[in-house]
């Protein structure tokens, strides 16, 4: 794994993305395990739910691509991860 700092806008971005930007604990990122891209993978639980955020910079990544991909196998009937925001 990446030994990066974890991106600063990435948990209020998260945070706003789910509705929950005022909470009376923050919760703090889990680096998770990558695969072979420079993309970097993140954990963190709020209000019970445990979430996976993904750091995918656009100068490296295909990343209109890989959403447009992941909606064809979901129209396809095929079990993908949800997606709460992008």
């Amino acid at each position: 794994m990446s030994s990066r700092p974890v991106p600063e806008p990435l948990l209020p971005w998260a945070l706003s993305t789910l509705g929950r930007s005022e909470l009376a604990e923050v919760p703090s990122l889990t680096g998770v395990a990558g695969d072979a891209s420079s993309r970097r993978y993140f954990r963190f639980e709020t209000a019970g739910q445990s979430y996976v955020l993904v750091e995918a910079p656009p100068a490296t990544e295909k990343n209109a691509a890989f959403l447009a991909v992941r909606r064809l196998l979901a129209d396809a009937g095929v079990r993908v991860p949800g997606l709460l925001g992008a």
